[in-house]
């Protein structure tokens, strides 16, 4: 009986792990989708501000 027990809590805690997997999953693929844009603007204006440093270092 102590074995089965032991299974089926072994069990549990494996579905209980895949379900917050997935719900962590969900919720960053949510905020992603949310504030993709945003970040998106934001990495694009770094990624032009980088290459203008870099530009303006070799002209000199």
């Amino acid at each position: 009986m102590s074995g089965e027990l032991v299974c089926i809590i072994v069990f549990i805690n494996i579905v209980m792990l895949l379900i917050l997997l997935l719900l962590h999953y969900a919720f960053t693929i949510i905020n992603r989708s949310a504030a993709g844009q945003v970040m998106d603007e934001q990495l694009q204006k770094f990624i032009q501000d980088n290459s203008d440093v870099q530009s303006t270092g070799l002209m000199e």
